[in-house]
């Protein structure tokens, strides 16, 4: 399944299969994350686990697999936690 298939979008040729009540700052939100120049770099690690969790959350995937919120945050901190801790590739470039 597509990410983008499930989040609406008000782009031309985009189709939805979930919809959800409007909301500005929703998808104001959706639109930052689904950016490919989204400025991960910017962001603290904590920051960007967060936005993983919202990027699940607005595609529908925790609840379609019935993920729980709790155990899907434990895991992006792991992931986060055991990344290379480089200046060059980190988890924020992993992002």
């Amino acid at each position: 399944m597509k990410l983008n298939s499930r989040i609406p979008n008000k782009e031309p040729g985009f189709h939805s299969t979930h919809t959800i009540p409007y909301n500005h700052t929703y998808l104001k939100d959706q639109k930052m994350l689904l950016d490919l120049n989204f400025p991960s770099l910017e962001y603290t690690n904590s920051e960007l686990v967060q936005s993983c969790m919202k990027i699940f959350k607005y595609s529908g995937t925790l609840e379609e697999f019935n993920i729980e919120g709790d155990k899907m945050k434990v895991l992006f901190h792991d992931i986060c936690n055991n990344y290379n801790i480089v200046p060059y590739h980190n988890f924020a470039h992993g992002f």
